[in-house]
């Protein structure tokens, strides 16, 4: 099987959750096609239209991004299957991808992206499924790492999570960081808890939960959405109230003992159940189902559709770049001119 595969693998590299799904992918012998639609926005129906290889899908990587044309979908003939990374309730200006029947099937983050969309009636259940987070494959030192972290926050500020670390560090000092990759596994084993805190009211089960938990990293969490698939006191710490934080961090860096049982479990788990491999296999088997009761062979493009989707990304740029009211006016004033003209000719 190949697959078209619309992400950001350039944009992000490295250290985004495409470059670890393509490499499952290719590892379970599905080729793919790597299309940053980042990287080439304003330009992707060209690129497509100019790839001088057969595909039997199309997988888009979404969350955020370049928001293309959805005639760019329409006039690619095969099987689409879209993975939605982030939750959708948050990422309003991308709700236009899920409106407008364009997917096979829809992968959703969580449980409660799942129950939106459907109240919204944009999908329905049997295109409807919920993909979760992944944890990638890391060679960890086998050396012992000092840990000289006591408590470690990974990720962006926002003004929630700012209000939290900060009431927190009047009593526990918390190392802040922002870090991707090899800085990041370091860091985590590194530390003696780390600390996963929602960026906003909405219950998630963060991806950065999984890297940890990769990284035998100890997670103290606040209460995850319901589709979390980890035990509480197993394979991390979930706690219901925040108030209640210093407390337990104040007795799991005391108890290091059951710090290690529960990290461990933590780490097979997800390494078990829970990598891109297995999110690789569930998208391969997708792909397998719809093909099979789809018709390929019509060409797999249409050429003249992706030609006339060149001239509506040019017309994306001219507005994002702010040329939308110069042009306005341009039309106006030659609008006028025209009056003007026909006007002195009848006199």
């Amino acid at each position: 099987m190949k697959l078209l595969y619309l992400n950001k693998i350039n944009t992000n590299k490295r250290w985004g959750a495409e470059n670890f799904l393509n490499e499952a992918l290719n590892e379970i012998s599905v080729d793919t096609i790597c299309l940053d639609y980042e990287q080439h926005k304003y330009q992707l129906g060209s690129f497509i239209k100019n790839i001088d290889s057969s595909f039997d899908g199309v997988l888009v990587q979404r969350g955020v991004g370049y928001n293309f044309p959805v005639s760019v979908l329409r006039n690619i003939a095969r099987p689409k299957i879209l993975l939605f990374t982030e939750l959708v309730k948050r990422n309003i200006n991308q709700h236009y991808l899920l409106k407008e029947d364009l997917f096979d099937h829809i992968f959703v983050r969580s449980q409660n992206c799942y129950d939106f969309l459907i109240e919204q009636k944009w999908v329905t259940s049997e295109k409807l499924s919920v993909m979760l987070s992944a944890a990638m494959n890391i060679s960890l030192s086998e050396n012992s790492t000092p840990k000289n972290i006591d408590v470690l926050f990974v990720g962006a500020i926002t003004e929630r999570r700012k209000r939290i670390l900060d009431q927190l560090n009047k009593q526990t000092k918390v190392t802040i960081r922002s870090v991707f990759g090899k800085d990041f596994y370091k860091t985590i084993q590194r530390s003696k808890i780390i600390l996963n805190l929602h960026g906003s009211e909405y219950l998630d089960t963060e991806t950065r939960v999984f890297e940890t938990l990769a990284c035998k990293g100890f997670v103290v969490t606040e209460k995850l959405a319901r589709e979390s698939p980890f035990i509480h006191g197993t394979h991390l710490v979930e706690i219901d109230k925040i108030d209640g934080l210093t407390e337990i961090i104040k007795f799991y860096l005391n108890h290091p003992n059951i710090r290690s049982k529960i990290t461990q479990q933590g780490f097979e788990f997800v390494q078990s159940q829970h990598a891109y491999h297995h999110r690789a296999v569930v998208i391969e088997a997708k792909f397998n189902q719809i093909i099979s009761q789809y018709a390929l062979s019509k060409p797999i493009v249409n050429n003249r559709g992706l030609l006339l989707t060149k001239y509506e990304e040019n017309g994306l740029q001219l507005k994002d770049y702010g040329y939308g009211q110069v042009i306005k006016h341009y039309l106006f004033l030659k609008k006028l001119f025209k009056k003007i003209v026909r006007k002195n000719t009848a006199l």
